[in-house]
């Protein structure tokens, strides 16, 4: 199997089939893992049915929500395809775009294919113009704490070698981008810029909190300093 593409849900009853058949639309030979995390709505059940029908489609499920860091660690842990590709659930980038990130890694098993929202332009009103400013803010800190440039530290989809992925020395259940991004180049990664056209959800409500969730990126930025200069 070329590829496993993972995609935590929490509470994506609304437009995880929308998602499920997108993927296999576009990739129809990928594993596809949807790692309910804890929903209380009907999302297992709708993965549920639709594993039972396509021997791809896998379902990984437990009871209390952890977040997404903990999502992928646990689909990765029973993915067989030698490159893992992350995808959010909500499709707010197209599943077209799934190739280009495999074709990155298929030519250089070194990459680490980083998905940017910014290098092209987006959907109108895809991003409130606070989460394109923050966003933009983390990348240049995460970029100069970095050593490299990094055009966009918070898209959902990425691409990279299945073997390095187990190798990721990963702890962050919520929001693993950046720590993901660092462990990359810590492994010696080259980090490859696939751009994608972000668009608005179609379905169900986005699980970003402006303040909350920035606070916890400055704190993941922070963690990521204090490593870099007291090792």
């Amino acid at each position: 199997m070329k590829c496993s593409i993972i995609v935590p849900a929490y509470n994506e009853e609304q437009g995880i089939k929308h998602c499920i058949v997108e993927i296999m639309k576009n990739v129809p030979d990928a594993e596809i893992i949807v790692v309910n995390d804890g929903s209380t709505d009907n999302t297992a059940n709708i993965v549920r049915e639709l594993s039972k029908r396509h021997k791809n489609v896998k379902l990984v499920s437990y009871k209390h929500n952890r977040g997404k860091g903990y999502a992928l660690r646990k689909g990765a842990s029973i993915a067989k395809g030698k490159i893992l590709v992350t995808f959010d659930a909500d499709c707010s980038v197209d599943a077209g775009e799934i190739k280009k990130f495999l074709h990155a890694v298929e030519k250089d098993g070194n990459a680490f294919a980083n998905g940017s929202r910014f290098l092209i332009p987006m959907e109108k009103r895809a991003m409130p113009l606070l989460h394109i400013m923050g966003n933009k803010l983390f990348a240049l800190a995460l970029s100069f704490l970095l050593g490299q440039r990094i055009s966009d530290g918070l898209c959902g989809t990425k691409a990279l070698a299945r073997e390095h992925f187990k190798r990721m020395k990963l702890k962050e259940n919520s929001w693993p981008d950046f720590e993901m991004l660092a462990e990359a180049l810590r492994l010696g990664l080259r980090i490859v810029d696939i751009p994608v056209y972000y668009r608005r959800r179609q379905y169900g409500k986005s699980k970003m909190k402006t303040i909350k969730h920035g606070f916890y990126f400055f704190t993941q930025l922070i963690k990521i300093a204090l490593g870099k200069f007291f090792k």
